[in-house]
């Protein structure tokens, strides 16, 4: 993993992208706007910008998280409880850990479910479970992104938005 990792010229994550999931027939326009995504950037690019995020990521960083994150698991947990039955995933499982991300990146609270939405319509495209388009949602959240780094750059705030545009 190391070697590979070393020799992006050989194996890009940036030439057909590794994430978010595409279908074989992409065009090539819809495969060049996922070259926005972090993860299907090579080095040196991926580097800087990983070396920036890292930061938000020090021992120091996620403690000064963990008393926020246990209060909304406490609360998460709660409100499953109170329902008495329903679905796990959506309930429990993935609301932590869209929260904390959301937290991270800075996302309002109004708007953490749509990008919720948008992350599982990119990925799950042949998922029977989720009805939406993956080119249409990697829209709205490119879209998203870019007003977000709009705002921070006049507004910056404490999230992984405001360090990568400043």
């Amino acid at each position: 993993v190391r070697d590979v990792s070393l020799r992006s010229e050989e194996f890009s994550s940036n030439v057909n992208g590794c994430i978010p999931r595409h279908e074989d027939n992409i065009s090539a326009e819809e495969l060049e706007a996922t070259k926005h995504v972090l993860i299907n950037k090579d080095a040196p690019e991926h580097t800087q910008l990983r070396k920036l995020v890292a930061r938000l990521f020090t021992p120091r960083s996620v403690e000064a998280m963990r008393a926020g994150l246990e209060a909304r698991a406490e609360d998460i947990a709660s409100a499953a409880v109170a329902e008495g039955s329903g679905d796990f995933v959506s309930q429990v499982a993935s609301e932590l850990p869209m929260q904390a991300i959301s937290e991270l990146i800075g996302v309002p609270q109004d708007d953490r479910d749509k990008l919720f939405k948008w992350s599982n319509e990119m990925m799950g495209y042949d998922d029977p479970e989720y009805q939406g388009d993956p080119a249409v949602a990697s829209t709205e959240v490119l879209g998203y992104a870019y007003q977000m780094a709009d705002a921070r750059r006049t507004c910056p705030a404490d999230d992984i938005v405001t360090t990568l545009v400043q």
